[in-house]
């Protein structure tokens, strides 16, 4: 059913999400999940990292230890959700050197040939068809290709895809206030994004 409905959307929204300089946005497959893992690992680090200058070594690692591989793994679950509907970009990939190093899937090969497209970053989502509302989840672009305009093409590849479904309402949940999280809250308020409750969590060492 989640396949089916990730399909429909696709069709719908093709000739309206062309992308640009050679990306384009398809229904996440299986064979996507070792990339889009790396991906995360790749995008999330400079948030772990001020995680880690916040919270010092001992309480990081009790919190977040092992974090990229929870994250794959809450990534390959949330795929798995009826509910879900994940999409990811592809870049074309041109002679080596073109668009720096990535995470290291996908380089240019044997010579410096043409080789891609490659999965450049990939987009989570929630549907409520009962309540007509919608949630942005887990959502990244390979730091490669970050500053290309992707994000923001998954962004509105997605509220569209929801326009069309009929959904009334869309929440999204960043990190609010550290530097790491900056360019998350500007893409979203970019995205249109506008109404925000602030949340902050603390911690106690005893």
């Amino acid at each position: 059913m989640r396949e089916a409905q990730q399909q429909a959307w696709e069709m719908q929204g093709r000739m309206r999400a062309q992308g640009r300089g050679g990306v384009r946005v398809r229904t996440f497959e299986p064979g996507d999940s070792a990339r889009v893992a790396a991906i995360a690992a790749a995008a999330w680090q400079p948030v772990y990292d001020g995680y880690l200058a916040a919270m010092g070594r001992d309480m990081f690692a009790f919190y977040h230890a092992g974090w990229q591989e929870r994250k794959a793994g809450e990534i390959a679950r949330f795929c798995a959700r009826e509910n879900a509907a994940v999409w990811v970009a592809e870049a074309a990939v041109g002679a080596e050197g073109e668009r720096g190093a990535g995470t290291g899937a996908g380089a240019a090969g044997e010579g410096g040939s043409r080789r891609g497209p490659e999965v450049a970053g990939f987009i989570c989502c929630l549907l409520d068809a009962e309540r007509r509302s919608g949630v942005i989840c887990n959502n990244a672009v390979d730091p490669a290709f970050q500053r290309q305009g992707i994000g923001r093409l998954l962004n509105a590849y997605v509220l569209e895809r929801m326009r069309e479904r009929g959904i009334r309402f869309v929440s999204v949940s960043t990190g609010g206030g550290d530097d790491a999280h900056a360019p998350a809250r500007k893409a979203y308020e970019r995205a249109g994004f506008v109404v925000q409750i602030p949340q902050t969590t603390m911690f106690l060492p005893l």
